[in-house]
């Protein structure tokens, strides 16, 4: 309980389907996380993959290593969760270099469709919309889901 009587709430992890994305203060924490989740996937016939595992470090002030059945988690200075990349810097500016590249990528794919003349002109934002815009906020909601 906080000094002025309200409860703290603090975020733990981010979890989404096959995601997950634990955080913590401190790095024994860290490893009591890891340690945790590993045991109870175990017990339930999964395995963490530690190919795909990575770690990002803010303001970390030790650099021992976090581990997952003895091999070392990569530590990392940006990944990608849910769409939207995070990194040690905040990852804003990152994620909107991400998105307007999906968008781009999306609107060249259907650069015929623009181009076509056998579409009709109600057709073509509807494509759009379904489309390009879709890339776009592909991960909108979600994102909304995992800071809710």
């Amino acid at each position: 309980m906080a000094s002025n009587g309200h409860f703290q709430k603090r975020l733990k992890d981010l979890e989404f389907a096959d995601d997950l994305a634990l955080l913590s203060h401190r790095l024994q924490d860290m490893q009591n996380k890891v340690t945790a989740l590993e045991e109870t996937a175990q017990r339930v016939g999964l395995k963490i993959s530690e190919e795909k595992t990575k770690l990002l470090r803010l303001t970390a002030k030790q650099e021992a290593q976090i581990t997952i059945s003895g091999t070392a988690v990569e530590d990392v200075k940006e990944f990608t969760y849910l769409g939207s990349k995070i990194s040690q810097s905040g990852g804003t500016d990152e994620d909107i270099i991400a998105r307007i590249k999906k968008v781009r990528q999306a609107f060249a794919i259907l650069r015929a469709i623009w181009k076509a003349s056998s579409i009709s002109t109600n057709t073509k934002p509807k494509i759009f919309n379904t489309n390009v815009f879709k890339a776009a906020n592909k991960y909108t909601s979600l994102n909304q889901i995992a800071s809710a």
